[in-house]
Formats: C-alpha cells, structure tokens, sequence
C-alpha cells in the first residue's frame, strides 16, 4: 500500500517462484503511473492510502453482524503459526550463542536490548540489512531508513546525517543509530566528518564481517595472497582486508570510538554512545566471516548476490 514493489519483493527476489505460485496482489497507490508495475495487480486502486484503508475499514464496518475475517483454522494459518515457531526457536539459538567472533544475531540482541525505542534506525549493507530488519523492528513510523526501492548501497551515512541534523532542531532526545555492514560504511565513511563538524551525535554501528556477505581471517587472507598472483585476480571480488579498524576513523575528526569483539564489550560501547550527546561514536562490532543469515526455505533467500 503506498510503496513501491521494489528490490525485495517480487519479482526481483525470487519472482520467478512467488510467479509459479498462486497469490494476488491488491495495489493502492496515489500515483496510476505506478499500478501493475512489475507485476499486474489483481486489484489496482487508485487514490490516497488513508481514505482507501478508512472505506474498505468502513465498508467491513457495514457488515458488523457478520464482518468478513480469515478462519483461523484453515490449514494455512497452522502452516504459518507452525513456520512463525521454527523461526523464533532458529533465531533465538543464533541470538545466545556464545561464539567468538559474534555472529550477526549476536550482535543485533545486543543492540535490540538497549536501543531506545523512538530511535530512528538507519541500516545498510547485505546480511546487516537483511538480518537487522528481522531483529530491530520499528515501533514508529517514518523511523526507518535502509536500502529503499532499488537495493541502493553507500547512502546510509547520508541519510543518517540527515536524520540527525532533523532531529537536532526538533526533537534533540530522538537518537539516530546507523548500522552498516563494513562495504555499505565503506562507501560514504567520510561522512563522518560531516557529522562532527555538525555536533551530530550519530552512533554508526559497523558490523565488520571482512567482506560482502561473508569475509576471511587473516589466514586464509595470506593464502590468497601467496598464491603468487596479483591481488586483484587471488583475492575474492565480495572480500574485504581482514581486521580494518574502522573505530580509529572517530579520533580522526574528534570523536570516540569503540572496537567490540564481544558481547558485553558491545553493549557497554553502545551505552556510552548513547550517553554521548554532542559528537558521533563509531563502533566497530567483529563479526565472524562465516556467519549467515538464519537458513531460508528458497535458495534465493539465503544465497549470496555476487
């Protein structure tokens, strides 16, 4: 309702499979240029998202004495109710491992336990993103800023400096937490600067897993490298160098960072930024290289787009 069907949905992200099943699409949108855009709608309308939802709300409201609902007990619903259960029990075993090197659930509970709940989140990068959208959800709207229609990265310190100069004037308690993966931070980092020379009191949270959906330690990263190869051909295209301190970008322009291996470690850093007001905080989070994504049902949900 009101969004674009863009690069998460179908049929970009597996299209093809959600194409093949059986499924309508009812689209409301202000704009009619954008109806049956990717996909034909089963129902298109066209008109303001508020006025449409009150009607068909008003409309259901007509028939009180017997308003339509979905059964609860169709076989779908149990399908659902038994997959929605598998799923917590996979995440809440990802979220309390006690590896080191954290994985990405690890350090997301850590986050989600503290972050204050008007925080307007900014979230960019591969299994950063994707995972962060599962484990920080939104209790407010507008408070959400991450890869948008067309799966755009190297925007997310831009929008988070953004954000904060917003909030800055018109709500100064509101925080603006922007976590990226290490490529996404990689390529507007200098933005930084901007933020300190603002007095923005961003937190940018960089889950440094070494590459682009997954990273080396610094053993295989010697491997590749003795291959007697140039680099650019015995290095992995998704991979990044091995233990970049992106916390020691802070003292650069004044301000204070962190580098957390460890869960206890991420939680302190995070509420010491939390308490810092007047100049951002960078926290560099060690994430091990190898950690994925919770494992999907469809292959084009859980492999990597390189």
């Amino acid at each position: 309702m009101g969004g674009r069907r863009g690069w998460s949905a179908p049929p970009s992200n597996g299209g093809l499979a959600l194409r093949a099943a059986k499924f309508k699409t009812l689209d409301v949108e202000l704009f009619q240029e954008e109806l049956h855009n990717s996909i034909p709608a089963a129902v298109a309308l066209a008109g303001d998202v508020g006025a449409v939802a009150e009607q068909i709300s008003r409309l259901n409201a007509e028939h009180a004495k017997d308003p339509w609902r979905y059964p609860a007990d169709t076989a779908w619903w149990q399908a659902l109710r038994g997959k929605v259960a598998t799923n917590e029990k996979s995440v809440q075993e990802l979220s309390s491992s006690k590896n080191i090197p954290m994985n990405f659930h690890t350090a997301y509970k850590q986050i989600a336990d503290l972050i204050p709940t008007d925080a307007v989140i900014v979230n960019e990068g591969a299994n950063t993103m994707d995972i962060g959208r599962t484990m920080l959800p939104n209790l407010l709207p507008r408070h959400r800023l991450d890869a948008a229609t067309f799966g755009t990265m190297g925007v997310g310190v831009g929008f988070a400096v953004a954000a904060a100069l917003w909030c800055q004037t018109q709500s100064p308690s509101k925080r603006v937490v922007c976590i990226e993966g290490d490529s996404a931070f990689g390529f507007s980092a200098m933005e930084m600067e901007t933020a300190a020379r603002y007095k923005l009191p961003i937190i940018a949270i960089i889950m440094n897993n070494s590459g682009i959906y997954n990273g080396f330690d610094g053993e295989a990263w010697e491997s590749f490298l003795q291959s007697g190869m140039h680099p650019c051909v015995s290095l992995p295209a998704n991979s990044l160098q091995p233990g970049v301190r992106y916390d020691q970008m802070a003292a650069m322009v004044g301000s204070k960072g962190f580098n957390v291996t460890t869960p206890k470690e991420l939680r302190a850093a995070f509420m010491e930024a939390l308490a810092t007001t007047d100049r951002p905080t960078i926290i560099n989070v060690v994430i091990d290289g190898m950690a994925q994504r919770k494992p999907q049902d469809f292959d084009w949900l859980t492999k990597a787009k390189m």
